[in-house]
């Protein structure tokens, strides 16, 4: 093993992964150099963040054995008795690789120039990016906007970029929420006998998309006036060249009140943009594909020429490209667009700091119909200028990266010549990938119930009680708490199209169908012991809930052919019907709604953030 096949192995990853691999490295061979004798820095285990980081690359193995590590169980232990020479040997070539990889000498280094508008209001001062220099090739309209646009995906690749990326993302939160997520997932896939096609990757990703939407980023129509606060309408473009000076783009709105006009600038700049968090689909797409990148992650920024961006990832674990909208936070649901959204889908583009794509095909279920719109250009000349732009950009890659990448393009091509069909979409509900990948999703979760024995409770009462606020279920035998359950999916018995929105602003939590689902279904299943000396009285149900528009709760209760609907919003509804019964099934269907927020207006448990109180009650007696 040479200090040469490690570079290889490093050349071949692109550097939005290997900056923070080295980094790593190099951080564990200091603080072995600096303590020699701690033996608990010798580990590197797969059950911890850097461990697992350094474990599942190939080319981390690879430096971890040049240093001298040995494998033992799952992960990897550098032995007391060892020569550290090596060890210092690969870290010296590992910090000359990070000085190269930054230096000037090479041409998709990104250039950092302060912006003085900015370094007002910051510190530290922001600086816009400064792309390096480049000759563009073509003058036709629309690839002369492919290749503007290829160009600027070298902003992925800024080492000063990623560093601030990562510092904002909450890398340790999003992982233990995923490792749960994915805990579940394998529970549900062995109750639904299914084999777990997905990794942990697809579980960062999901609370990825889940984070940035709930608490990062911001979308904006109209910015409120600057003078009342009040709400304001597009009225023109900025043509003040002030205003214009860190974008092109600045957007005039008027004040319905005051008639005052705030402009709006649609920055293109990440660094900007990771201040303002603020936008529509450009700067959401482009935001959050630098957090993949930062992450580690091959991702694409994808630009659809009706009218919309969003971002692909590509799953190790799955060897594709999996369609990610942060604005909409869904994922893997690449016909959303045409079937559920109306689409008239044409070119659709994915644009990476090593490739630029033709991805129609994937978005599209019509193939021949998206044909007849296509006619900026020949088919073939599209093709050639995709190729050459590739090519050139390829040329500084290694041969192992350009091996990878050829490979990778002849799976997604093969892929994409089978037509999808409309049923994948999400506003049907997606049924491809198989049951565990909906799981993973959550479209649809595994079977839980609250298994109840009378014999059990006190005064032959259970009581059952949920708080949206604090998440939690508790299960009450008289006065003493018999049980806790902390999640509200957790304790349901099957879930789809149903998530818990926490409303930041208004301080506000309830569970709402997904959005462009036209209905969301969330139950819980009851047992209770056929051949116990006490059996089922009555039922009392306390659901609350909030309506809007034409917003519709439904809510059932049910065993086997015997079913009563149950009041919203009412005390607590009676019922003596399902005496004796040992199966219900409480089941809430939230449905209507008007306009593109028509999934907030059926809100099941709405209460605010700081209640304690429990929308949601339950109560069993016995005889």
């Amino acid at each position: 093993m040479t200090c040469e096949n490690l570079l290889e192995k490093l050349n071949g990853l692109h550097r939005a992964e290997v900056l923070p691999l080295v980094g790593l490295l190099v951080e564990l061979a200091d603080r072995i150099l600096e303590r020699p004798d701690n033996a608990s820095l010798r580990k590197v285990e797969s059950n911890q963040g850097t461990g697992r980081t350094l474990l599942q690359s190939e080319a981390g193995l690879f430096a971890l054995e040049a240093m001298g590590f040995e494998k033992v169980g799952v992960g990897q232990f550098l032995r007391q008795d060892a020569d550290l020479t090596k060890l210092s040997r690969v870290k010296e070539i590992l910090v000359k690789f990070q000085k190269s990889e930054s230096n000037q000498e090479n041409p998709f280094r990104l250039l950092l120039e302060p912006c003085a508008e900015i370094d007002q209001q910051c510190n530290p001062p922001i600086r816009p990016i400064v792309l390096p220099p480049v000759t563009f090739h073509h003058t036709q309209h629309f690839f002369a906007r492919i290749e503007r646009i290829f160009h600027q995906c070298l902003r992925y690749e800024s080492p000063e970029l990623l560093a601030r990326a990562r510092q904002l993302v909450p890398v340790i939160e999003l992982e233990l929420a995923a490792q749960s997520r994915f805990r579940v997932l394998q529970k549900q896939s062995k109750l639904n006998q299914v084999e777990l096609p997905v990794s942990i990757q697809e579980m960062l990703i999901l609370e990825l998309l889940r984070w940035f939407k709930e608490d990062f980023f911001t979308w904006v129509d109209s910015p409120l006036c600057e003078n009342c606060q009040g709400e304001s309408t597009f009225s023109h473009m900025a043509t003040d060249p002030n205003l214009n000076a860190y974008t092109k783009r600045v957007e005039m709105h008027r004040c319905s009140q005051c008639h005052h006009l705030s402009p709006f600038p649609r920055y293109e700049d990440l660094n900007i943009l990771l201040e303002t968090r603020r936008g529509r689909c450009g700067e959401w797409a482009n935001v959050f594909t630098l957090f993949c990148y930062c992450m580690g992650w091959d991702a694409r920024i994808v630009f659809d020429e009706t009218d919309h961006v969003w971002t692909e990832v590509y799953s190790i674990g799955q060897k594709r490209w999996l369609h990610c909208d942060a604005c909409e936070n869904i994922c893997d649901q690449p016909e959303i667009y045409e079937c559920g959204w109306n689409k008239k889908v044409s070119y659709v583009l994915a644009y990476s700091v090593d490739e630029v794509q033709d991805v129609t095909w994937r978005y599209s279920c019509q193939h021949k119909e998206a044909m007849t719109r296509r006619k900026y250009c020949s088919e073939e000349a599209l093709i050639q200028v995709l190729m050459d732009l590739s090519r050139r950009r390829q040329e500084c890659r290694s041969a192992h990266r350009r091996r990878y990448l050829i490979k990778r393009l002849a799976l997604e091509l093969a892929d994409m010549l089978t037509e999808r069909k409309p049923g994948d979409s999400q506003g049907q509900g997606r049924q491809s990938g198989g049951i565990a990948w909906r799981l993973a999703r959550g479209e649809i979760e595994g079977n839980f119930s609250w298994n109840i024995d009378p014999i059990v409770f006190k005064n032959n009462v259970a009581v059952l009680k949920y708080c949206a606020a604090e998440d939690e279920y508790r299960l009450f035998n008289g006065p003493t708490l018999e049980r806790t359950v902390k999640v509200w999916a957790k304790g349901c018995y099957h879930i789809d199209h149903v998530f818990r929105k926490e409303e930041k602003d208004w301080k506000m939590v309830y569970l709402a169908r997904t959005e462009n689902a036209p209905n969301g279904r969330v139950s819980w299943l009851f047992t209770f012991p056929p051949k116990s000396p006490k059996q089922l009285a009555t039922v009392t149900v306390l659901i609350n809930g909030a309506l809007y528009e034409t917003g519709n709760i439904q809510v059932l209760l049910s065993s086997d052919d015997l079913t009563e609907n149950i009041p919203i919003g009412a005390k607590g509804h009676l019922t003596e019907r399902f005496r004796g019964r040992n199966e219900l099934k409480l089941e809430a269907t939230l449905s209507g709604g008007k306009g593109d927020a028509a999934w907030q207006h059926a809100q099941l448990f709405r209460q605010a953030l700081s209640s304690c109180e429990s929308p949601f009650i339950i109560t069993f007696t016995f005889y």
